[in-house]
């Protein structure tokens, strides 16, 4: 049942992220859902005889909801302002989602009756950081290529700090304990 309600909280979480992004980005200049048929700015409407690829010739670019059939079109030459203000708005949703399970986590996870649904909530919770940061190495990726290099290294490195202190830190235990 945890894992069901983990999917769930994935299923949820993907698409709050893309809503958020389609209502509140300013870049974004066409939306198109399978079932209107058409495409919607909310200042005007646009119909075509293929809805599939309307803006193919005319500089758009699309991305379409990983749940749904709802696409939103931006302009290629906006793609950089675009990815800024998405991670903007996923981050604004992400971090303190986030800080609030690792909270909700500590503070409860003595009940062992909630454990199963704590435990799906923490590994959402990374599920939606990792997508979060896999976004913004995307973004750093194609805007700053030069930085990206040492952006990547720095974070590979602060990483594998981690896991070796981690894995340090556990070897050292593991032997006190014997002794």
């Amino acid at each position: 049942m945890a894992f069901i309600f983990l999917l769930v909280m994935i299923l949820l979480g993907e698409r709050l992220i893309f809503d958020l992004n389609r209502f509140l980005n300013p870049v974004i200049d066409k939306q198109y859902n399978p079932q209107y048929q058409n495409y919607s700015s909310g200042k005007r409407t646009y119909d075509f005889e293929s809805p599939e690829t309307p803006f193919s010739s005319s500089g758009m670019k699309s991305e379409r909801s990983a749940i749904g059939g709802t696409r939103i079109y931006y302009k290629e030459s906006d793609s950089g302002r675009y990815m800024m203000y998405k991670i903007i708005i996923h981050a604004a949703v992400i971090i303190p989602l986030f800080l609030l399970s690792f909270f909700v986590y500590y503070l409860k996870k003595n009940q062992r009756q909630l454990k199963p649904i704590l435990v799906s909530l923490i590994i959402f919770a990374f599920w939606m950081f990792f997508h979060l940061l896999g976004e913004l190495t995307s973004f750093v990726m194609n805007e700053y290529r030069n930085v990206a290099v040492y952006v990547i290294l720095v974070v590979l490195a602060i990483i594998l700090a981690i896991l070796a202190y981690v894995i340090q830190d556990r070897f050292e235990r593991k032997d006190e304990v014997e002794q």
